[in-house]
């Protein structure tokens, strides 16, 4: 049985409602597989300030750095090492070491708890667990002797997404038993972010260490400073997962796809949160999160800001190449050795009931703006609407 650690909370007076919806917007629509036929699907990005307070944002970047740290002088050496990247073969960006990881994946710091908690109490309708990078992962090298699936290639049961561009459907989810699957037992997954080799010693060189094939891990730990190089990406892919407890357990589907599954009443929502741990960050310093619509290459930028926090699928489509396409940019070079702080939280999010969907946009939010290629869906809709009424209207002129 697929045993997932659901976030730990405490005890909190923050009313949900103190938080400032700032972003609701969908984007990547695409037709995805769904059932004998396909349907229609968005990607979601949800930005809210005033998320956490001073207190917690402190205790979080006293955390990843030190108390009273020189921020002018880089990240502290004994916490980050430039072990990370965004893509195989690119330049080493600052990351933070396993053991700052490990103490992440506790969960057991009141800030941490804090932030899961509003998390919960933003969405009380799904039940919130870690990503189970240990039941997700599986080494490369076993992919040699199994059936594995190989990431870039299509799961046993998954079938291509189909971009807009290329043809003009929506999404469904569910879960087994959410008690009988949920653990509130300390993670024991070994987190890192796209190290050489994340599961092994942070920083070894040994090259015979097989590396996963899918990096699912549950936190990532970002310190970006002028100089450095991303580019776009993706997190996680449950349509291309490797043969793993996870796959056994909800087999291949495309995130956010709530139809019947063998074996469980719906699938989880693979969700990242961003926090920005900055206490100022002026804008001429750059190093914005980036957005990007695959169809239409639209994009949304979203600025570092004390207490922001940001929401996004991982995953829209059923292609590993394809998700909520981001990036940070990198800061420029008015902010000298000064890092940008964030830290990200790879969730699942788990329907409660049957039938469940999960989405990050709340209906109380109102409609999601739509931007790039769900506008377009949008427009092609309203101008359907219009033609029908119009037929309508001719009809019963002619009655």
């Amino acid at each position: 049985m697929l045993s997932l650690s659901q976030v730990k909370t405490h005890e909190s007076s923050w009313d949900p409602d103190t938080a400032q919806v700032t972003l609701n917007t969908r984007l990547d629509a695409r037709l995805v597989p769904h059932g004998s036929g396909m349907r229609l699907d968005y990607g979601h990005v949800v930005v809210l300030d005033n998320f956490i307070d001073e207190p917690h944002r402190q205790a979080l970047l006293d955390l990843l750095t030190k108390p009273e740290w020189d921020h002018s002088e880089g990240p502290p050496t004994d916490k980050w090492e430039r072990e990370t990247a965004d893509g195989a073969g690119l330049p080493k960006t600052w990351g933070l070491k396993d053991s700052v990881l490990q103490q992440l994946a506790k969960g057991d710091m009141p800030a941490m708890q804090e932030v899961h908690t509003r998390l919960a109490k933003l969405y009380p309708d799904f039940t919130i667990a870690h990503m189970p990078s240990d039941m997700i992962q599986h080494r490369a090298a076993a992919a040699d002797d199994t059936n594995d699936v190989v990431p870039g290639s299509p799961g046993p049961s998954q079938a291509a997404n189909t971009p807009l561009s290329n043809a003009l459907g929506h999404g469904d989810l569910r879960h087994p038993q959410t008690d009988a699957m949920l653990q509130s037992s300390q993670c024991q997954t070994e987190p890192g972010r796209h190290h050489a080799h994340p599961l092994s010693t942070s920083g070894s060189d040994d090259e015979s260490v097989a590396e996963p094939s899918v990096d699912c891990n549950q936190f990532v730990g970002n310190a970006a400073v002028y100089g450095d190089c991303y580019t776009w990406h993706v997190d996680a892919d449950p349509s291309a997962f490797p043969a793993s407890p996870w796959v056994d357990t909800f087999g291949h589907y495309c995130n956010g796809d709530p139809g019947k599954h063998f074996c469980c009443a719906g699938r989880p929502l693979l969700v990242s949160l961003l926090l920005y741990l900055d206490d100022r960050w002026p804008r001429q310093w750059d190093a914005e999160t980036l957005f990007l619509d695959d169809d239409t290459d639209i994009g949304i930028v979203v600025r570092p800001k004390c207490y922001r926090a940001v929401l996004m699928d991982q995953v829209i489509s059923c292609n590993t190449n394809t998700d909520v396409l981001h990036r940070v940019s990198t800061p420029s070079q008015l902010a000298g050795a000064r890092p940008r702080y964030s830290l990200v939280w790879k969730l699942a999010f788990m329907p409660k009931t049957a039938a469940q969907q999960c989405c990050i946009a709340k209906p109380a939010w109102g409609a999601p703006t739509a931007l790039g290629s769900a506008a377009k869906i949008q427009s092609i809709q309203r101008a359907m609407l219009l033609k029908r009424k119009s037929e309508v209207h001719q009809a019963e002129l002619q009655a």
